[in-house]
């Protein structure tokens, strides 16, 4: 599977939940990763990859960066793997 399948697979499944994303361009931000998605007070990166798909050093520097400033940032290479992390956010809200 492509990776903008699996990018476009998990953004609609994330909407259906309520979660707000936004496409993040590389074009100001090399490295920057693919989308930022906000949902009830929290706010998360994914990195969209394929499952043989690596992260470059730019892109890793920039995830370090983020991290570092407490946001979490996920490499997600698989529809399963997406469809869990959201739904572990979406389960993890609705408890409160």
């Amino acid at each position: 599977m492509k990776e903008s399948d699996i990018e476009r697979i998990i953004c609609t499944y994330a909407e259906s939940k309520g979660f707000v994303q936004f496409k993040l361009g590389a074009m100001y931000n090399a490295g920057i990763p693919d989308r930022l998605f906000l949902f009830k007070g929290n706010a998360f990166f994914i990195e969209f990859k394929t499952q043989s798909g690596k992260v470059s050093k730019l892109q890793q520097n920039i995830i370090n960066s983020i991290i570092n400033n407490n946001i979490s940032v996920y490499i997600v290479n698989s529809v399963d793997m997406g469809k869990q992390l959201i739904d572990n956010y979406f389960n993890e809200a609705s408890k409160t």
